[in-house]
């Protein structure tokens, strides 16, 4: 596999230094891996690894430089094609992002760390279709901050190289080296700054205990004066400063005990230290057999847990330093032995090189199969789950070329791998059905006028277009009506008169396709897309802290007669002693509602949830109850008791058709 990596820098730090690892295993084992930075101390071990290194300013926000940048990785890809683009850093994949849809290669990214979100920087972030995390919170962070969703992100864990970091053998030296290893910015050298604080401390009670500290950055020079001034309190030099250094293997073997976080710690754990996890996000404490599982699922960065404190760390030294030679021998054993097998760099080559295969098969971006209609890219769950059914069904039916009509294309098409226009860009919608050999109204209700007969307007003229272009029509697991006007009996029947294939969720909307005069021998009944691509999920939510829970989803659309039906199912199942659990599954209509509702009765209030996520927590419900049809629609794919509440017919026949319970309304 040809695969091109993109980073702004390869200077020292855990981003930089697992590119590097990754590259050298990937080429190891007959990959062609092509390297592109802004240059650093790093990038000369790309050379002796195999692996080919171009340098452009890719950390740079000056927009010539950008402009520089694209057209260089551009004019490489037309000379030589790669099968993926691995983007790195933020900037990276802002220009790689744009070159892999101009040429049509997957792209994909790593999450190494939490990002800032501002709303610039949230706008230059680009994610690929699918996107790696380092560890579970990450994954869990970029849902909750950017959307992602949590069926397209990956989790793989750091690999470290074991050959490279691995213990020394020399006898136990008494466990007064401690190390800390990190780039000595403002964000990340809390740390630094707390050892050299306590350092006299520790020289006072342990004799000749030292304190290395290696990096560069910011802090680096006032770094530099605490030590001074420790040395002068202790009486001779406990605290060193190595400034940034590349051989940190051979540094890490000549030390006990390190001090700090993320990928370092994991080096440190590879190299034989004993590890106490302390960084600007947080205190862990010293790792061993009872809570390595604990420390692992923030990457060992310690986030979640409280800030560190000098006492916090001195004590914690302090038992580490006093521990005897056969129990450090004996820890640092585990602990090698854990990343032995958990955080291999062959491992971690392994799985991104499945990962960049499923990335391929799913991220299509070719023309000319089918072109997906509906009410997609709205931030509704429904329909977003919709898309995502329609998408897997075009796949197995037609092929890859898959065009999707969607409001946010550029959100959808990575989220999906598939090619995205806007329903509103006319010329290019033309071109995209012009160009297809079936377009398909994929899901949902299209063809009604309780909304907007605007809508069936619309709707009606692709149909128009594509019949008139001799593309071929089909509707899948439709809900049809209702249709109350004679115009948009009319339009519909014409419509429905040009389709080759007519799938409709339910029996009333086929019922209603035969009063219009649709042909009998094209009407199939069929199962809603959502069933096809709703599967069991790990657990997002915290259900198990819930206790016994009823899961909610208001209409913003709905009558006050319909909120007031259910309101008092919403008071009837709080004084029955369960928690409400109100899910906004189209926030922009829902989401004032829901929140009034919740605080009413203590309840809980989330959104932003794939179907999937909605899926498993309706999985510990002991019932749900809504104005929303998909909501009906995952819980009965999660097999519990459902009911339904507003006049919309599909409501109603959903309940009916499927065993559920349909509230009149009074």
């Amino acid at each position: 596999m040809k695969i091109l990596m993109l980073i702004s820098s390869l200077d020292i730090g855990g981003a930089e230094t697992h590119l590097c690892t990754l590259s050298a295993a990937l080429a190891r084992l007959g990959n062609e891996v092509c390297v592109i930075s802004g240059g650093g101390r790093a990038a000369d071990s790309l050379s002796g690894a195999g692996v080919r290194h171009v340098t452009l300013p890719l950390g740079s926000r000056n927009p010539i430089s950008v402009l520089r940048s694209y057209l260089a990785i551009r004019a490489l890809l037309r000379r030589q094609r790669f099968d993926v683009i691995h983007a790195h850093s933020r900037i990276a994949a802002y220009i790689g992002e744009r070159v892999a849809r101009e040429e049509s290669i997957c792209f994909v990214t790593t999450a190494h760390a939490k990002f800032s979100t501002t709303p610039l920087k949230k706008y230059m972030s680009e994610w690929g279709y699918y996107v790696s995390a380092v560890s579970e919170d990450i994954a869990e962070y970029l849902r909750e901050a950017y959307g992602v969703d949590r069926g397209r992100c990956e989790v793989i864990p750091n690999g470290i190289d074991t050959r490279a970091f691995s213990p020394s053998s020399e006898a136990p030296r008494g466990g007064k080296r401690i190390l800390f290893v990190s780039r000595l910015d403002r964000d990340c050298s809390d740390g630094a700054y707390a050892l050299c604080r306590i350092a006299p401390r520790l020289a006072a009670r342990f004799s000749g205990v030292t304190v290395e500290i290696a990096g560069g950055g910011e802090e680096y020079n006032e770094l530099c004066g605490l030590a001074r001034e420790a040395n002068r309190t202790a009486g001779y030099e406990c605290v060193r400063m190595l400034g940034a250094r590349t051989d940190i293997g051979s540094v890490m073997r000549q030390n006990d005990i390190f001090v700090g976080v993320s990928r370092a710690a994991l080096e440190a754990m590879a190299s034989g230290a004993v590890v106490l996890l302390a960084g600007n996000e947080g205190f862990f404490g010293c790792v061993g057999e009872d809570n390595i599982a604990d420390a692992a699922r923030s990457n060992f960065c310690a986030r979640g847990y409280e800030g560190i404190t000098d006492e916090k760390i001195f004590s914690s030294l302090c038992t580490l330093i006093s521990m005897s030679d056969a129990e450090r021998v004996r820890r640092s054993a585990f602990l090698r032995k854990y990343v032995l097998e958990n955080h291999s760099i062959e491992s971690c080559a392994e799985q991104t090189l499945g990962f960049y295969r499923r990335a391929r098969e799913r991220c299509c971006m070719g023309r000319g199969d089918v072109c997906l209609c509906g009410y997609y890219g709205y931030g509704n769950t429904g329909d977003d789950t919709l898309l995502s059914g329609a998408i897997a069904r075009a796949r197995a039916e037609y092929g890859d070329g898959i065009c999707a009509l969607s409001r946010n294309p550029r959100r959808d098409r990575y989220r999906y791998g598939v090619r995205c226009v806007r329903p509103k860009n006319i010329f290019s919608v033309v071109r995209e059905i012009s160009s297809a050999r079936c377009l398909v109204f994929g899901g949902g209700t299209l063809f009604q006028d309780r909304t907007s007969l605007r809508s069936l307007i619309y709707y009606a003229s692709l149909a128009d277009i594509a019949a008139r272009r001799g593309v071929r029509i089909e509707l899948w697991a439709n809900g049809l009506g209702p249709i109350r006007s004679v115009i948009g009996r009319r339009i519909s029947a014409r419509v429905l008169g040009k389709c080759a294939h007519l799938g409709f969720r339910d029996k009333r909307s086929a019922r209603l396709a035969i009063e219009l005069g649709a042909d009998r021998r094209k009407i199939v009944l069929e199962d809603d897309l959502a069933f096809m691509v709703v599967k069991e999920v790990a657990c997002i939510s915290k259900r198990a802290e819930w206790g016994r829970y009823a899961v909610f989803a208001v209409s913003g659309r709905g009558s006050g007669k319909e909120l007031d039906t259910l309101w008092d199912r919403v008071r009837n199942m709080s004084n029955s002693g369960l928690l409400c659990v109100f899910v906004g599954m189209y926030p922009a209509e829902d989401k004032k509602i829901s929140l009034g509702m919740s605080e009413a009765v203590g309840g809980v209030y989330i959104d932003g949830l794939s179907g999937g996520e909605l899926t498993d927590i309706l999985r510990g419900a002991e019932l749900a109850c809504g104005m929303r049809y998909h909501l009906l629609v995952f819980s009965k794919i999660a097999g519990i008791p459902f009911e339904g509440v507003g006049s919309d017919p599909k409501i109603r026949a959903f309940c009916e058709e499927r065993g559920g319970k349909y509230i009149i309304i009074d």
